[in-house]
């Protein structure tokens, strides 16, 4: 590498999608210094030399780090368990049983390292994360993202009813230690807070407004669960007779911003994918806990027709997968199935992978650092190696730039990850 201001340059295809309908083919030369992209071009800048390069093989390519918009790090420890147990069955079953263990820090600690490695080691360089009602040990979390160095929002869960005593706080308590948790974010480059009701099934009406109006008070993320399941549909029909749709609960709360990320939005009338684009809302898509727990299929396609943002999660623990590859797949056959039964159209390559990347990005209003190769971007990249020792693939000399993206995507795993970069830097995943 030269040693010009620790620039490093790569030589090689480079994928990225840098709208929803095109995956781009770059065969170019690309350098990062200081985090940041700084050229992108098809001969090399005159002031570095080819012995500066490092030159990506056949098969090799760089790829945007992904981003996982849904995910919760205490279910990490029941991982790929429960499954096909509806939602609030599976909440008894899991949730309740684990999620009260981490009021100890110990345990958090051990457990936390373990997901935030596993997440990295799979290409997530950017995640927002689920906590407990615990903060301080939401805070652990927050300090192991911000070591390891993988960008996240990082959220302390907020929930005063219809959970056991040990895992929901009263309303003051709860805002009193949601306070507490965003004013500890003092210091961190990766990690910031996001307020996380759980969803409107556990919270009273008097906590979610206070939420909503400190998420806005505070110029900060939130994040909850919309539509997942029929019988969560039901019940919150029940429970707010006052609001038209489930949507409108948290409308009339005031959770609804330009930086609110709905999780799962499966079961959602035109007239609520109209309010969620109105307040520039995001959907984030969960196909594999959507399908573990047949909670239904999310209406992809006529969100994104509608222009609302979206991205994509893997669910931890709902997902039986802490890989975002998997979420993608998947999400590419929930699209067929969609087509199948609902005759509607199938989710393309080109909109999976953007779900997964730039579209998270916007997701998260950070599409002007992160997503996609652009100059004056945040380098956060895969390099992926199709033909590594242990790959899962077989490649052959016929497959072209399209069939290998494809691949990655629906054959792909951690063992052809070789290096995950986040703002330039190397991450180590072995630890």
């Amino acid at each position: 590498m030269s040693e010009r201001k620790q620039v490093k340059v790569f030589k090689g295809l480079i994928i990225d999608t840098p709208t929803s309908n095109q995956i781009r083919f770059r065969d170019s030369f690309i350098g990062v210094e200081n985090g940041s992209i700084i050229f992108i071009e098809n001969t090399l800048p005159k002031e570095y030399s080819e012995s500066d390069v490092v030159v990506l093989k056949r098969g090799e390519f760089l790829f945007p780090g992904l981003i996982d918009c849904h995910l919760h790090a205490p279910q990490y420890a029941f991982i790929g368990t429960a499954f096909g147990k509806p939602l609030l069955e599976w909440l008894e079953a899991t949730v309740h049983n684990f999620e009260p263990k981490c009021a100890d820090k110990n345990y958090s600690e051990k457990l936390y390292n373990q997901v935030v490695r596993k997440t990295l080691q799979n290409g997530t360089t950017t995640a927002s994360y689920f906590g407990t009602i615990h903060t301080d040990s939401d805070i652990i979390l927050a300090n192991i993202c911000e070591k390891r160095h993988q960008r996240a929002f990082i959220g302390k869960v907020n929930q005063d009813q219809m959970f056991p005593d040990n895992l929901k706080e009263n309303a003051d308590k709860s805002i009193q230690e949601t306070i507490r948790f965003i004013e500890s974010f003092k210091g961190y480059h990766f990690v910031k807070p996001i307020i996380t009701p759980r969803f409107a099934v556990s919270c009273t009406r008097d906590l979610m407004k206070k939420l909503g109006q400190l998420a806005q008070e505070r110029d900060v993320f939130l994040q909850t669960h919309l539509s997942e399941s029929p019988g969560e549909c039901d019940l919150i029909k029940s429970m707010y007779p006052e609001c038209k749709n489930y949507t409108d609960v948290y409308e009339q709360y005031d959770c609804l911003t330009d930086k609110t990320l709905l999780a799962h939005s499966i079961h959602l009338s035109d007239e609520e994918m109209d309010v969620i684009k109105k307040h520039e809302s995001s959907l984030i898509h969960c196909p594999n806990a959507n399908l573990t727990m047949k909670s239904g299929f999310c209406p992809v396609k006529r969100a994104l027709s509608k222009g609302i943002k979206m991205g994509m999660g893997t669910d931890i623990a709902g997902g039986f997968s802490a890989s975002i590859l998997d979420s993608m797949r998947l999400g590419l056959i929930v699209g067929n199935i969609n087509d199948i039964v609902n005759k509607t159209e199938p989710v393309s390559l080109s909109e999976i992978i953007y779900l997964a990347t730039n579209g998270g990005a916007h997701c998260l209003n950070m599409q002007d650092q992160i997503g996609s190769f652009e100059v004056g971007k945040k380098f956060d990249a895969l390099r992926v190696d199709l033909n590594a020792n242990d790959s899962p693939i077989d490649l052959f000399e016929w497959n072209g730039n399209e069939q290998m993206v494809e691949r990655f995507i629906l054959q792909g795993d951690s063992r052809v990850i070789k290096e995950v970069y986040v703002e330039g830097s190397l991450v180590d995943t072995s630890i």
